[in-house]
């Protein structure tokens, strides 16, 4: 509704955000949303079961690197693509090379 971190509000708040987003898609559309994107990627234990209580069969975070088989389906991870990555990376990003960008990322960020 607000696109707030779901994780920084209370879980009654969370959970208003949660379902009557599902209920305005519904309404504005006639389609009943199966996929949920936490806002801003932020997602926790208590999020992600109020996102499977309301329905939605799966939902993504913003961890970047692919899908594994056993990934929790309420979060799955995804590599951002937009205007800004060439073809090259784009093809790079489609192979498991994405998966050791995150990695050595998040050791030099330390």
């Amino acid at each position: 509704m607000t696109h707030p971190k779901l994780t920084r509000i209370s879980a009654n708040e969370a959970r208003e955000e949660i379902y009557n987003s599902r209920k305005q898609i519904l309404s504005l559309f006639d389609r009943d949303p199966l996929s949920f994107a936490y806002p801003k990627g932020s997602y926790s234990t208590e999020v992600m079961s109020l996102v499977g209580d309301a329905g939605y069969h799966s939902a993504f975070s913003a961890v970047a690197r692919s899908v594994l088989h056993s990934d929790n389906v309420l979060a799955i991870p995804r590599v951002q693509i937009d205007s800004s990555v060439s073809f090259s990376t784009f093809q790079a990003k489609l192979t498991r090379a994405q998966d050791w960008y995150y990695i050595l990322w998040k050791i030099i960020r330390r």
